[in-house]
């Protein structure tokens, strides 16, 4: 019982098995697309973004597969270059209050 606990703590929440703010962009980019082909009036292409959403879900799933924490890991990367206000130089770089 203490693993399953664990582990439920541990792993990022899915979706439809795959990474939750990575399906949630894909399914939105899907919607913005099929309502693009029905504004302007490509009612018969409606199928191309269902496949996309598809495909690319069938990839996050696989991706999360081998990396359960890609989107962590991502929102994490694009934080990186992100500088404080509060840097000064002074023998290097030191937080002031």
């Amino acid at each position: 019982m203490k693993e399953e606990l664990l582990k439920s703590i541990a792993y990022p929440s899915l979706i439809f098995y795959a990474p939750f703010g990575l399906t949630i962009i894909n399914l939105l980019f899907g919607i913005v697309g099929i309502l693009y082909c029905i504004s302007f009036g490509y009612i018969g292409y409606v199928w191309v973004p269902i496949i996309g959403i598809m495909i690319i879900h069938a990839i996050l799933i696989l991706v999360a597969k081998k990396e359960p924490h890609i989107d962590n890991l991502l929102r994490a990367r694009s934080n990186i270059k992100v500088k404080t206000k509060n840097m000064i130089k002074e023998n290097g770089n030191k937080f002031t209050p």
